[in-house]
């Protein structure tokens, strides 16, 4: 949810559904902003990666997030 918020356009809506299959719950948020590149999505699980480097960055964080 972090993500989504701090990922989102300004003032778009962010989308959460959860479906239950197999006594599992799936819970999913979905959101409008900047797509990941195609050729980094393999990565955003890796500790630290972060797709925007750059020290200034509006969201901060260390890059956990995905990966726990």
């Amino acid at each position: 949810m972090k993500n989504a918020i701090a990922y989102s356009d300004s003032n778009s809506t962010i989308k959460i559904s959860a479906k239950n299959e197999n006594n599992q719950t799936f819970i999913s948020f979905s959101n409008k902003g900047k797509t990941i590149p195609t050729e980094k999505l393999n990565m955003i699980f890796e500790k630290f990666y972060r797709l925007d480097s750059s020290k200034s960055t509006q969201t901060d964080g260390a890059g956990l997030g995905l990966a726990i």
